[in-house]
């Protein structure tokens, strides 16, 4: 059974955003996931590995942060269910079969 972890990747530049990415292990193979979503560090909880919406930002940041947990949500549950899928199927695959799939889902506009 694969799994889904989401990791963050921060700046080398301090006053960068770094970049949030899914990371499917599946029989030891590793596979990274870009999602095109950006953090400031101070977004981040390192401990949970989850989105932090800091109490004194501007509402279109705020808007953006809260839209990408939505986003996080529904993308993870659509990995879960991919994997579920693949599973049921009860044939071998790779996680490189896991990010095919969800790429190409993205990019037909199943997700949203």
């Amino acid at each position: 059974m694969a799994t889904v972890k989401l990791k963050f990747r921060a700046s080398t530049l301090s006053h960068k955003e770094g970049k949030l990415y899914y990371q499917v292990i599946h029989k030891r193979k590793v596979r990274q996931l870009r999602t095109g979503y950006k953090l400031y560090p101070s977004e981040w909880d390192v401990l949970r590995a989850n989105i932090v919406i800091p109490p004194d930002i501007d509402d279109n940041r705020r808007s953006y942060l809260s839209l990408t947990e939505t986003r996080i949500v529904s993308d993870i549950g659509h990995l879960k269910d991919i994997i579920f899928a693949l599973e049921q199927a009860n044939e071998p695959y790779t996680s490189a079969h896991i990010a095919e799939i969800f790429y190409a889902s993205v990019n037909e506009g199943e997700m949203f």
